[in-house]
């Protein structure tokens, strides 16, 4: 099960519910997030108070994130780190998604892959196919963004190994790995996740 909040921009055409949050907050702050790390911790922390709140019924909820050495953020609720949480940003959005299970995901911006010629090196072979569509461009490096953030990984993942479009899943180490993708006319939004019945002891072991 996934719980996840979306924070848009005020102006942004697509309408998202926002728990918790007032328009007023996100206009005066959204426009800072890509420059602004600690604007966009505050949007995070904010989002994830909301997303919590379908988890638990009662109102007191003590959460911190600590990070692995890689980066990877560890989701501490009252005590308990049994909740995994993921987020990302792109200069429209903020999205955090917390799940009973290792989750990854990535949003990104169509139009950032306008310039795409920089972006080969990071495509499988098979994929360079794709390198003048700017909507899958968009898919393939949010999975794979979405993929170093479920591993915990990060950049010591390498990109061009991994063909990650059209399939839907790869066999990474022993597991299953699946990717979903929602695609707008502006944004991508990214699912990376392990199949259900993959070992615990596997999935400890990479994240």
């Amino acid at each position: 099960m996934i719980y996840y909040s979306v924070i848009k921009k005020a102006s942004y055409k697509e309408a998202y519910s926002i728990d918790q949050l007032t328009a007023i907050f996100i206009a005066e702050n959204i426009k800072r997030l890509s420059g602004d790390r600690q604007c966009e911790k505050s949007m995070v922390a904010l989002g994830l108070s909301s997303v919590l709140k379908r988890f638990f019924v009662s109102s007191e909820i003590d959460f911190k994130i600590k990070k692995t050495r890689l980066g990877k953020p560890i989701l501490i609720v009252n005590g308990d780190e049994s909740l995994h949480v993921s987020y990302a940003h792109s200069k429209d959005s903020v999205f955090v998604a917390v799940s009973d299970q290792p989750i990854g995901v990535d949003v990104e911006s169509v139009n950032r892959f306008e310039n795409h010629k920089g972006f080969s090196k990071w495509l499988h072979p098979n994929e360079l196919q794709y390198k003048e569509n700017l909507s899958v461009l968009a898919q393939i490096w949010t999975r794979k963004e979405a993929l170093t953030k479920l591993t915990g990984l990060g950049y010591k993942i390498t990109f061009k190994k991994f063909k990650l479009y059209p399939e839907s899943h790869i066999f990474l180490e022993g597991a299953n790995v699946y990717f979903h993708s929602i695609v707008s006319n502006k944004e991508v939004l990214s699912f990376a996740s392990f199949e259900k019945n993959t070992p615990a002891v596997l999935k400890k072991s990479m994240i």
